[in-house]
Order: C-alpha cells, then structure tokens, then sequence
C-alpha cells in the first residue's frame, strides 16, 4: 500500500512536469493599427478610412508645426511618435509596427484647413514686396518691403473667401501705404476688417561698416616684397574660406597667405609631383592665373605659339602638385592664347567644370568670342582633348583676360562674360543671345572678372578695377554694384549712365600703379553673416575687404 501511494505521489509529480513543458508562451501581437487620431491646439479629431486619416483644422490654424495625439494597438509603436509636432502641408506618413515586429501599417495623414465661418482676406499679393503675413486672429496684414522701398503707390490684389466680396478700398487699387489702411469687407449683413501696413526689411550688406581684413597694396604701403612692384608680375587673385592665393608669373610662383586677417610671411604651393620631380613647367609663363575651391586649389600656365596649356592642381597647400589638363594652345588649326585667366567651378577632385576663354596668338583683338570648357567626373577630365566651345553670336571681341562664370537666376541659367574690351555680360547659356549690354559710360570695360552674389535679400555686381595702362591715372581696386530687384537681366539693364553712381555702392582702391596690361582679378566669398571681397591688379597688390550683414 504504501508502495502505491509513493507511486502515485511520483507520477502525479511528472504529469505536473509534463504539462509545464509542453506549455506554450502566448504568441506576439499582430495588431498595428491607429485607433485614434486629434490635435489639441486648435481641438481637431482625425476620421480615420481604412489607411487614411483625414482632419480638418478651422481656417487660419498654422499646418506647420502642429503635434497630434495619437492611440494605437496595444504594445505596438508608432514613427513618427505621437505628440511630435510635423509639418501638415502636404501629406504625411505615420508606420506603425506590431508587436511582432514584423507586421506593420502604413497611415496616410491629411489635414484640410476648413472654409472660415465668415468673410476673409484669404490673399493679399503686392508687387515687390519680399512677402505678405495675414494674421486671420488679429486681422492684420503685414506687408514686408526692402527697406527704402517706395511705398506711395503700393496695388495690392485681394482674395477673399467667399468670391465676390465687396472690398473697400477695392482690389487693384493703388494705396499709399506710408500708414496703415483699413480694408473693408461686406457681404451682405456680414462684415470684416483687416488693417495692412508696410513693415521695412534691412536687406544686403552694410557698406558703410565695411573693414579691411587682410592688406597688401600700394595704397597702403603694404604690397609683400615677393609681389614686385613692377613689371607686371602678379596676375591671378583667388581666396577660399580659410586661405588667399596670387598667382605671380614672374616668379612662376603661386603665393598663399592665411585668410584670418593676420599679416604672415607668403607660403608657396609646391611645383613638384608626388614623386618629388618637378612638374610645373613650361608655357610663355609657368603659371599664370589661379582659382581657389573649398576642395581644392587650381592653376594654369599660359601658352600660345602652339605650346602646351596645362592646368595643375594641388589638394591642400602642402599637397604635391597635380597636373589636371594638358592641351595644345591651338584651336581650328591657328595657335591661341589660353591661360590669361582661367575659372573652375565646382570641385578639382571630384565634379566640375574648368571655363578658358581663348585670346589670339598673335596678341592683335580681333576674335576671341567663345569659351572652350572642359569637365571634371570623380576628378578627371573626360573630354581633355575635346573640350566643349560654345561660341557667343556677335560678339567681336572679350580682348584679354577674358572671363565666363556660369550664373543663375531662379529657374533661369546664364553665363556672365567680361574681359579687358568687353564689359560684364549675360548671355544666354548656349552663347546664342546676349541679353544685357551695360553702356561703357556706366561701367568702363577696363573693368575685369565680374562676379554676380545674392545675399540677405539682395545682388551684387562685383568688378576687378585693374587701374591705368602705361599711366597712373585710374584707380586700381573693387566695384560692387547693387543689382538688387527684379530678374537678373532686368537689373543689369538698368544700369545707366544716369544711375551708374546710385547703383555703386561701394569702392575700394588698392593703388595707382602703372598696369602694363592692365589686368586684374576678383574673388568673393559669401559667409553667414558676411562677406569677403579680394581684389587685386597687377603691380598694384590685393586687399580683402570684410562686409557685414545689413541688421
């Protein structure tokens, strides 16, 4: 008996075993749904569709930054997370992933801002003006305008909801916003008020701050005992965020200098390769003109005879050098002059475009009126021996240091041209039409490398003074021109003889040596807050002047 009950006691204690091991966990959930959806601020509830979820939101709310709160399935997350405000504009996607971690949904969100309950101003569009703000809470709109703009005669044209909505003062009237005007809007017993006024916006750059960050001319008595002051030596004037360069042909050297606004000995780019030869070589002039990237530095030498034109790169300022491009300074079967400036844009080492504009051999201006271009794939030059020349209709002559920089204008793309005979141009980007021809008695056409920035609501026009041939005369320096307002070729049509001077706003002279070739050069350099412009002439030296942001 007792053997029994010890039996029984042994196999009730495996039965028990037993079934906990053959018990399973419950299985993960599968569930990945939103089962509700709403904003608090305005108070909105989501209809949620299947997949969609649709909102409305009263007339006025700011779909920008709104957080909604969000329920889902339970142990189940949701990306975007719950009560992280997004942008509602257009559609946005919320992912919700089970449990399981293997099923999820994806849920479209939109929110559609309802028809207000009453009459509004749903548009108020003002020519020249930077941007319009309605307050639908305070019924007020903001009308921002440059700061000197002329506010006398503002039209604005109103949108309302509904349509047809009596206006007073009416729509596409001419109003003198020097004071706030109070809009009327009447649609039957039902009206509203909206008062608008012009609230003035600092634009562009504030000239009359300007400094000089860095020094090294004749004006100053600071030109550096490696620039001679004579026989036409330094040619190529180029700056990147953290460095300057000269290119000086008589020392076949290019110079660099720290860009902070110290005054420190020159350091010189190394001529040799990276197996220690030399590589920079040959050419009328070994080198001769130079542009500095953020990535990079490059510089050319300049040929004509049927030599050599060859183009080097260097990585850094203690990188050996590189040669980019070799080609043979003929074009069509008759030599040319190639180097006398050159411009890269984009990076040496990686994509880009080198830009050369040809200048005759046989020195006389007769015809130089296209651009050969070569680019730059993963760092090599893909058509080296095939560049692309894109010839400008009608234009006889750039003369020397003729220079093209690609520029654009929203959607719009040019090429901006210059050169000793030619004065800053837009052409159309296959060279075809011209579309800007600034009279020579609001700009001269001694004026060199033009360059075209935006900054903080406005754009400049920057030019390269190179000074006086054979005299001096004229002032070597820079030029900034606003060009502020309207399409780009507009702008630059609008300079005139009768405005050249309201529309220089501001100079800066670096000497009044004389320039045997009269040839100079520009670089800016756009920061956050400000900018840096380095010009500099040949025997003249270079300054870099520092332009604060107009607050």
């Amino acid at each position: 008996m007792k053997f029994l009950t010890k039996f029984s006691l042994v196999m009730a204690l495996l039965a028990v075993i037993l079934y906990s091991s053959c018990k399973k966990d419950p299985p993960l959930s599968s569930d990945a749904e939103i089962t509700s959806f709403s904003f608090n601020n305005p108070p909105a509830a989501g209809v949620i569709t299947g997949r969609q979820i649709e909102v409305g939101v009263p007339f006025g709310t700011d779909v920008t930054n709104l957080a909604p709160v969000i329920t889902i399935s339970d142990k189940a997350a949701i990306s975007p997370a719950s009560g992280l405000p997004r942008n509602f504009t257009n559609p946005v996607n919320y992912v919700v992933t089970a449990e399981d971690g293997v099923t999820d949904a994806v849920y479209t969100v939109v929110v559609r801002i309802l028809d207000p309950t009453t009459v509004v101003i749903s548009g108020f569009a003002v020519p020249g003006a930077q941007s319009v703000n309605i307050n639908q809470t305070n019924k007020t709109i903001t009308i921002n305008m440059l700061d000197g703009s002329d506010v006398t005669a503002l039209t604005p044209t109103i949108t309302t909801i509904p349509a047809g909505v009596t206006i007073s003062p009416a729509s596409g009237t001419a109003q003198d916003f020097t004071n706030p005007i109070t809009y009327t809007l009447t649609q039957g017993a039902t009206t509203a008020s909206y008062v608008a006024s012009v609230n003035f916006v600092a634009y562009g750059l504030k000239f009359a701050d300007a400094t000089i960050r860095y020094d090294g001319c004749v004006a100053s008595s600071t030109l550096p005992d490696e620039l001679a002051s004579t026989g036409d030596n330094e040619r190529g004037f180029s700056m990147n965020s953290a460095h300057m360069y000269v290119a000086d042909k008589g020392d076949n050297q290019i110079y660099w200098y720290k860009n902070d606004g110290s005054s420190v000995e020159a350091g010189r780019l190394n001529k040799n390769g990276a197996n220690g030869s030399p590589l920079v070589a040959g050419g009328i002039f070994a080198l001769s003109d130079v542009v500095a990237t953020e990535q990079g530095i490059v510089a050319s030498n300049m040929a004509w005879a049927g030599g050599d034109f060859r183009v080097y790169r260097w990585a850094n300022n203690d990188a050996p050098a590189e040669l980019m491009l070799s080609f043979p300074a003929s074009v069509d079967g008759s030599n040319v002059r190639l180097g006398d400036a050159i411009n890269f844009v984009g990076d040496p080492f990686g994509n880009g475009k080198l830009y050369v504009m040809p200048f005759p051999g046989n020195n006389s201006i007769t015809n130089n009126n296209y651009v050969l271009v070569w680019f730059v794939t993963g760092g090599m030059v893909t058509n080296a021996a095939n560049p692309e020349k894109i010839t400008f209709n009608g234009m006889l002559r750039a003369g020397n240091y003729g220079y093209v920089e690609p520029v654009s204008d929203g959607s719009n793309n040019y090429l901006l041209v210059n050169g000793a005979e030619l004065v800053p141009s837009l052409w159309s980007i296959d060279g075809q039409t011209r579309l800007t021809d600034i009279p020579t008695n609001a700009i001269n056409v001694r004026n060199q490398s033009g360059k075209i920035f935006s900054f903080n609501n406005a754009r400049y026009l920057a030019i390269a003074l190179p000074g006086s041939e054979g005299s001096t005369t004229r002032d070597a320096g820079m030029a900034i021109y606003d060009i502020t307002g309207g399409g780009l070729v507009e702008a630059m049509n609008a300079i005139v003889a009768e405005n050249a001077a309201d529309k220089l706003v501001f100079r800066s002279v670096i000497g009044q040596q004389v320039n045997g070739n009269t040839g100079a050069d520009l670089s800016v350099y756009v920061n956050t807050n400000r900018v840096f412009v380095m010009a500099g002439a040949i025997n003249n030296g270079f300054r870099i002047v520092s332009i604060p942001i107009n607050q």
